[in-house]
């Protein structure tokens, strides 16, 4: 996994899995940026690159002063679907069909709104997993009765009642850290997580040419 504070911007992005044959399309991706968009990428990793893809798609190209405002999360649901779908084309016109599927599982949010995405490019291979939560919060917070461990366990740090409240909360994460998996939501294959300023969770679909765009993996699929 890898964790990203895009410099000078209200946003951070996660993540996990590859960008596959990113040194073929690099070049050409490095050609979508926008001009601080690719000075503000300072290594050679796909996940840097990804991140200022979707600022450049976020801001629509703007300067370093659009990376300061806050963002609707329509338009941050649009810009990484944006993203997926240029890495995508551009593996397509480079690679063709030699190109292997992504694992495009990205996270990011500006503190105030969460977006994360559950994405591979395969008609039946699934991407790794990704789940969040709504509950499984006060299990983790120690000041809470409850262990996160098992139901038995005793916390013995706990310093609040039973009947104590917790403030809504959305919690992502690659596999449930508590021992409740009813506690989890898997986001499903190829869909968006998006959470507004007041906490409410929805679903929706990434938007893509599966025909035109999805990939093989010839150790799951054999040789064409």
């Amino acid at each position: 996994m890898y964790q990203l504070h895009v410099r000078h911007t209200l946003t951070l992005l996660v993540h996990n899995g590859v960008i596959s044959n990113f040194s073929s399309i690099r070049r050409n991706m490095a050609d979508l940026l926008s001009f601080d968009a690719y000075c503000n990428v300072l290594g050679s990793t796909d996940s840097e690159h990804a991140a200022a893809l979707y600022m450049t798609n976020l801001t629509n190209g703007g300067d370093k002063s659009s990376w300061q405002k806050e963002y609707a999360l329509e338009d941050m649901f649009n810009a990484i679907q944006k993203t997926v779908v240029q890495i995508l084309e551009l593996q397509k016109k480079i690679v063709k069909d030699a190109n292997t599927p992504n694992s495009l599982n990205f996270c990011t949010t500006d503190g105030s709104k969460l977006l994360a995405i559950r994405f591979r490019n395969h008609a039946s291979q699934q991407p790794p997993s990704l789940y969040w939560s709504e509950f499984a919060g006060r299990t983790l917070n120690t000041k809470y009765p409850g262990n996160p461990d098992g139901k038995d366990i005793a916390n013995e740090q706990a310093v609040l009642g039973d009947n104590e409240r917790i403030g809504k909360h959305t919690i992502v994460a690659s596999e449930p850290t508590t021992y409740d998996e009813g506690e989890w939501n898997l986001i499903n294959k190829n869909c968006a997580l998006l959470v507004d300023e007041n906490g409410v969770e929805t679903e929706r679909k990434i938007e893509y040419d599966g025909d035109g765009l999805d990939a093989r993996d010839p150790r799951f699929d054999g040789k064409a």
